[in-house]
Parts: C-alpha cells; structure tokens; sequence
C-alpha cells in the first residue's frame, strides 16, 4: 500500500498514475523504491519577501530500481519555503522541508546538470510505502540565515522556483476538495511524530 505526501502548497495533488504515465513517456525521469540514509541542510537564505529558503539535500539508498537509474545511492536535493514571517506571499508555491532519515518510498526523480543529484520529476512526486518510519525532517534553524543573491543557491539545482521538466509546473488551483487527501496525509504524520515523543 502507498500513502500519498504533497508539498505543494494549494497546488494539484498528483496521482502516481498520472506521473507514471508522464514519466514512462520522458526518458529523463528514473522510478526508484528508495530508503532515506541520511539527511542534511545545505544552507539557509532570506529570499525578496523576507521568506526564509532551507535547502535539504537526502541520500537515497535505491531497494528496487524500475527504470534503469543503474546506482546503489544517490542524492536528492529539495527546498523549503516558509513565508510565516514574510512581508508578502505568493498566491500559490511548492515546498519541500526535506526527506527524513528512515523514509521509504517510491521516488520520481531526473538528474540534474551535477552528475549524480537528483530532483524530484515533479514537486510531491514520492509516494510512502507502508514500511515508512521516516525521523524528523532536517534541520536548518541552527545554521544563520544569508540574504540570496546571485551566488546563493536557493532552488532546487538548476531549475526555477514552482518548475519542473518541459515547463510544467506542480503549482496551480484546487477545489477544496483536493485538499482533503493533503490533510489526511498532514495529521496522519503530525500523529506519527507525536507518538515518538
């Protein structure tokens, strides 16, 4: 059984059919069962609106792979985006706070330009297995926040903020009723943490 977790942010939950589908036809996106072995901030930067940009990087232990990645381990590089203290917020964005140690899933990714890290195909394109025990997420608090600029990495390697391979983006409108499978995912994981305090 899969249990499905999005990052986006009042975006369109992407069934795994629909990804597979797309994927099958993009010889740049890999299928990976995958265990998180180790998890780590990158850096901290302070974005245009005053939002705080964390960037995660995991390394995934590959358990089965489905099309060809051909590697034992790779890295998988992600970003958050928390506008709580912002002056102003986009009406729509994807985030990501990073894949916790002990994590399982089915990962859609592509690699990026730097030889062995990997994106997501599409923003919450992993799906949970069952035998998921994924730790608290990584943590970017400790480490002191920069103000972005051109040198500072603040999105997902070489790609823009909310885009995704061929230009699509994981970042447009939903009725409310998109949401509720969103919400099961957010208070099952809240309730799974709570249990380990």
């Amino acid at each position: 059984m899969l249990l499905f977790v999005s990052t986006a942010v009042a975006g369109i939950l992407v069934e795994e059919a629909e990804v597979q589908s797309m994927c099958e036809s993009d010889a740049s996106c890999h299928v990976v069962l995958a265990e998180v072995i180790d998890a780590s901030c990158r850096g901290v930067a302070e974005g245009s609106l005053g939002e705080v940009i964390s960037n995660y990087t995991a390394t995934l232990s590959v358990l089965q792979d489905n099309s060809g990645l051909g590697v034992d381990e790779f890295e998988l590089y992600t970003t958050g985006y928390d506008y709580s203290n912002a002056e102003d917020m986009p009406n729509c964005y994807d985030t990501d706070p990073g894949h916790p140690i002990g994590e399982q899933a089915v990962y859609y990714v592509y690699e990026t330009e730097a030889e062995g890290i990997y994106n997501l195909y599409m923003p919450g394109t992993f799906y949970l297995t069952a035998d998921s025990d994924g730790d608290l997420e990584p943590i970017c608090d400790e480490l002191p926040v920069q103000e972005a600029d051109d040198d500072t990495e603040i999105n997902q390697a070489e790609h823009d903020h909310g885009e995704t391979p061929e230009g699509k983006t994981g970042c447009q409108m939903v009725s409310p009723v998109g949401f509720i499978p969103l919400i099961f995912s957010t208070v099952m994981l809240c309730g799974r943490r709570q249990d380990r305090e």
